[in-house]
């Protein structure tokens, strides 16, 4: 079975307001910015690894600085059976964001 793997992670900055100590998302911000992470999807990995093991075709898809659009782009053209994500606290609206999109249009 062909699998595709996804490290949904926004490419935008996160800006971050202080009050009384505390630090939080700034609501008012746009998605204008940009920022991309450089650390390895090692989770991904290691289950790509037992599924490949298994005899399934795995693909591992960091989004980094790729569009929503180009990461529907590559899963249309990998045709897998099964989309897994692998998400953060801070990045896991937008893995919901983008399964519904890749479950919508594929």
């Amino acid at each position: 079975m062909k699998i595709a793997l996804v490290e949904p992670i926004r490419s935008t900055k996160i800006e971050l307001k202080e009050t009384e100590g505390f630090y939080k998302r700034d609501s008012s911000h746009s998605d204008s910015g940009s920022s991309v992470s450089v650390r390895e999807p090692i989770a991904l990995g290691y289950l790509g690894a037992v599924l490949q093991k298994e005899g399934h075709e795995v693909s591992i898809l960091q989004q980094n600085a790729f569009a929503d659009d180009e990461i529907l782009e590559i899963i249309r053209r990998k045709n897998p059976g099964v989309v897994g994500f692998s998400a953060l606290t801070y990045t896991s609206d937008h893995a919901l964001h983008l399964a519904k999109r890749i479950k919508q249009e594929l």
